[in-house]
């Protein structure tokens, strides 16, 4: 599934949904019904983000939550039946209060019903119980509703060993930044009913570019006292353009003083310069709602005395949450060591990265204006994490803005391995290289991983929970499909088994109430397990017979 997105400020074309036809995929998502188009195409009245497979009524058929992140085109839940999707949002109760970037499923015991989770910006728009119909609010009983914030990506996982999934929150606020190089200045200018920007001086042809182009079109751009509309060119030109490039120059007279203008009520790109020598120019960006602009300043001369107006740059990281489950509900963990840190991040993967038994988490992050290096927090065993030297070599490229990452261990050597974009924001900060990092392991921890095939529940087995006892101890997971903002983790189940060759015990409890128990499962390989319907219900001799069935 590949949902439309509007990273340029505009919706593309319909989703599509690849049907594998015998080795041929083929988009059909019209057919099926999960085209799902905006109802103004090429417009910014919405952008599909992130699609999230489950079986909300548990009918063995995976149904699709489609999230938006626009209030143009609200977030659907759309029921597979009969073959298609039908758009069944009002009748199951699925309404948000807002945008919304992407869901998850969580479970809140071994043998309770998942629980679907929307994430919008304040982090969460809402928690469902989605076994009942229609899904029954458990926001406010969950301790998630008390903490409002720039939550980006989260991931869920049991960082602390005790059996329950914890939530970890990454949060990077929006806001302007401003940074000054050995040629000239980058910038990320997003007034909010206000009016940012900053001012430098230099003398000569001034080189200013901004983007993405249709953004902002030279017609709101104001030059000068009497508001002189600059020359501009594509850079490059159509259609591959992704910017506006205007030469400015403090000889001409045009150029002199500031238009007249309302901040924070007129819109438009403000820029102009005083009578000192050299020159001070002032660029001033205004909005009456909420609007993101690039910008960079250069000059053969260099420019000097940069000062920023009305914001102050790298101020947006904050602090990542760690929200542990409990018995009263979620509770934000203490910050301390990493979780003391202020970081700005936009995706995080969890994951067993170096097979100890304790989930590690690797952060993909980055500043308004550049690249910053990613974080690898390897987990201590109690739930407290200790950053790892240089990400342990995936700290990643210095180009672009670093976007997400999917986790996979994709040459099946038993251990995770990270594929990381770089293309986060927009137009012309947005040009970084995707990056493949092999994790080469080595350190002869042993480990275990599964596939599992429902036959009475769906059979992608989303919505299953498993517990795996090793060593004595005992490791917990949800197959929930893989899903976090924009991205998707390869849906095998992966587990570290550290010094351990042997599972003592593996329970699976599918999402159709049936319990399957397996014992005795050699180490460092995969395996492939499919549901046994009568396994729940039969005499322990009959499990025993059909475990040995199953080769294990």
């Amino acid at each position: 599934m590949s949902v439309e997105g509007n990273s340029l400020g505009f919706t593309g074309p319909p989703n599509q949904l690849y049907v594998n036809q015998g080795g041929l995929l083929t988009d059909e998502a019209t057919t099926l019904g999960a085209a799902y188009p905006n109802p103004n195409p090429f417009s910014a009245d919405g952008g599909n983000m992130t699609p999230l497979w489950f079986d909300f009524n548990n009918d063995g058929k995976l149904d699709l939550l489609i999230s938006n992140n626009k209030p143009g085109v609200p977030s659907i839940v759309l029921e597979q039946e009969n073959g298609a999707f039908v758009d069944v949002s009002s009748s199951v109760g699925f309404k948000l209060s807002g945008a919304s970037d992407y869901a998850q499923i969580t479970n809140l015991g071994f043998t309770a019903a998942p629980v679907l989770i929307d994430a919008s910006p304040a982090y969460p728009d809402h928690a469902w119980l989605y076994n009942v119909l229609p899904f029954h609010d458990l926001t406010g009983g969950l301790g998630l509703g008390s903490q409002l914030q720039r939550a980006r990506d989260t991931a869920i996982a049991d960082f602390n060993g005790d059996g329950s999934l914890d939530i970890f929150e990454v949060r990077h606020p929006d806001g302007s930044d401003l940074l000054v190089g050995p040629t000239g200045l980058t910038a990320t200018l997003q007034p909010n009913a206000s009016e940012v920007g900053f001012s430098f001086q230099g003398s000569g042809t001034i080189r200013m570019r901004t983007g993405p182009p249709n953004f902002l079109l030279p017609n709101k751009m104001h030059l000068g006292a009497n508001s002189t509309q600059p020359s501009f060119v594509a850079d490059p030109p159509p259609p591959n353009q992704i910017s506006w490039v205007l030469p400015l120059d403090s000889t001409d007279p045009n150029s002199a003083g500031l238009p007249t203008h309302m901040p924070g009520v007129d819109f438009g790109l403000y820029f102009g310069h005083d009578s000192s020598n050299p020159p001070v120019w002032t660029v001033l960006l205004s909005d009456s709602t909420f609007f993101t602009l690039n910008l960079q300043i250069s000059g053969a001369s260099g420019i000097t005395n940069v000062t920023p107006i009305n914001f102050t740059p790298n101020s947006s990281y904050q602090t990542p949450l760690l929200r542990e489950l409990t018995t009263k509900g979620y509770v934000t963990a203490a910050a301390v060591g990493a979780l003391a840190t202020t970081m700005g991040c936009d995706s995080v993967g969890a994951g067993d990265f170096d097979n100890d038994m304790n989930v590690d988490l690797y952060l993909v992050c980055n500043r308004r204006v550049q690249n910053t290096p990613n974080i690898l927090l390897r987990n201590l065993g109690n739930g407290t994490f200790q950053p790892v030297p240089n990400a342990g070599g995936a700290a990643g490229s210095t180009q672009g803005r670093g976007d997400s990452v999917a986790v996979a261990d994709y040459d099946g050597d038993g251990f995770l391995d990270l594929f990381v974009t770089n293309g986060r924001g927009d137009a012309f900060l947005n040009e970084g290289p995707d990056q493949l990092f092999h994790n080469r392991g080595g350190n002869g921890n042993h480990w275990l991983e599964i596939d599992l095939e429902g036959t009475v529940s769906n059979r992608d087995a989303i919505g299953a929970r498993i517990e795996l006892t090793a060593g004595g101890r005992v490791q917990v997971q949800q197959q929930d499909g893989g899903m976090h903002r924009s991205t998707q983790n390869f849906k095998r189940l992966h587990f570290g088994l550290g010094p351990n060759k042997t599972v003592t015990d593996l329970k699976i409890a599918w999402p159709a109430g049936g319990i399957q128990d397996l014992t005795n499962i050699s180490a460092d390989r995969i395996i492939h397990i499919k549901e046994l319907p009568a396994y729940a219900s039969s005499p322990w001799w009959v499990r025993r017979v059909m475990k040995s069935l199953s080769g294990f």
